[in-house]
């Protein structure tokens, strides 16, 4: 062997040994680098799985909230009673009605509780907070309550002075 030979051996030996250690033997990913990929996209995707988790969690609230299974809304119960109270709150607002009780001569009254939509939809169909005042003698329709309670919502009405406003749904 020449004296150049071996300068090439000794060079190609140096070179090998001073690869990094990566390109001397792979690296085996782990589990959630094999299926997510490495660094950013890791954290990307993390973000991703963050952010749609809160979105889900928030958004559960409001599709609860909205529901109107309680009601029967294919019946139609119609309520003449006085107005107890105006509740004008959101996110519903409520009519608490005084209904005689049917057959009854002692004139026993049952408290209903009428749901309606909210205030700013009250007020785009005509409503205001004083549109029902303690006292004031209403007829209403409502869907009653699947279970029976002394309750439902807010189908249409009128007062003594006419029809009440209309209510969104």
């Amino acid at each position: 062997m020449t004296n150049r030979s071996r300068w090439l051996v000794a060079i190609r030996f140096s070179a090998l040994v001073a690869l990094p250690a990566t390109m001397m033997a792979p690296e085996i990913p782990t589990a959630a680098q094999a299926r997510y990929g490495t660094g950013k996209r890791i954290v990307a995707v993390a973000w991703r799985m963050l952010l749609t988790g809160a979105v889900l969690t928030l958004a559960l609230p409001v599709f609860a909230h909205h529901s109107f299974g309680i009601f029967d809304r294919n019946k139609r119960t119609t309520l003449v009673g006085t107005v107890k109270e105006l509740q004008w709150t959101n996110p519903h607002c409520f009519i608490q009605l005084l209904v005689a009780r049917e057959g009854d001569a002692q004139g026993t009254q049952d408290e209903w509780s009428i749901e309606m939509a909210s205030p700013g939809q009250l007020v785009r169909g005509g409503w205001k907070p004083r549109t029902l005042k303690p006292g004031d003698k209403i007829t209403v329709v409502i869907f009653p309550m699947r279970d029976g309670s002394k309750g439902g919502y807010f189908v249409s009405g009128t007062g003594s002075n006419g029809k009440l406003g209309a209510t969104p749904r």
